[in-house]
């Protein structure tokens, strides 16, 4: 089984989309992989995709582990001066967990100096460091998937164990990364970004 946990912003909804139209592939959403945790009954080929699951703390992995023998992850990394832009014009409110609305330099400011999800997230050293205590961790980037798209796609469907011709075919229909207007970004804050995610 594998567990594919984002980030947002990293070509998730196209991913999804080739793991629910992949006939080699069987696709849980949010509602079955819940009910999975009771008591699960699908076999290797199985998925479940939620970006979101990147966010969440490393206890939540811990619980996958007890639940479920075997899973591997998929993650998807991009980088932060490209990433932080399409999170604040998505919702970037939604990332820190605040309800209000923030102007662009407000959002970067607190993204890099407290403590958040979206900082925890983007330092992705750590972040898979610590999921590889649980699990094999299998990375890409998103930089890769927008480059080199074939590629990458031939490479996920070897370790997702699937046909890798019919996996790019699919995906060739269905790249669906709509950006929308992203802020300006300085070249300060490139900078700050660069120092803090490295």
């Amino acid at each position: 089984m594998f567990i594919h946990i984002g980030v947002p912003k990293t070509g998730t909804k196209s991913l999804q989309e080739m793991f629910r139209l992949h006939p080699g592939i069987e696709y849980l959403n949010c509602r079955a992989f819940n009910r999975a945790f009771a008591e699960i009954t699908c076999g290797d080929s199985c998925i479940y995709s939620q970006e979101n699951i990147s966010l969440l703390p490393n206890s939540h992995f811990e619980d996958i582990r007890r639940n479920f023998d075997g899973v591997e992850i998929i993650m998807f990394t991009r980088d932060p001066v490209s990433i932080l832009p399409s999170l604040y014009a998505r919702d970037g409110s939604f990332y820190l967990k605040i309800n209000r609305h923030f102007t662009w330099p407000e959002w970067l400011d607190l993204v890099l100096t407290i403590d958040n999800p979206v900082r925890r997230m983007l330092h992705y050293g750590r972040r898979i460091e610590a999921i590889r205590k649980y699990f094999t961790v299998h990375v890409f980037r998103y930089e890769d998937l927008s480059l080199h798209h074939d590629r990458l796609i031939t490479d996920l469907a070897k370790v997702l164990g699937i046909d890798a011709g019919l996996a790019v075919q699919i995906m060739r229909g269905l790249w669906l990364n709509k950006s929308g207007t992203k802020p300006v970004m300085t070249e300060a804050q490139r900078d700050r970004i660069r120092e803090e995610f490295g």
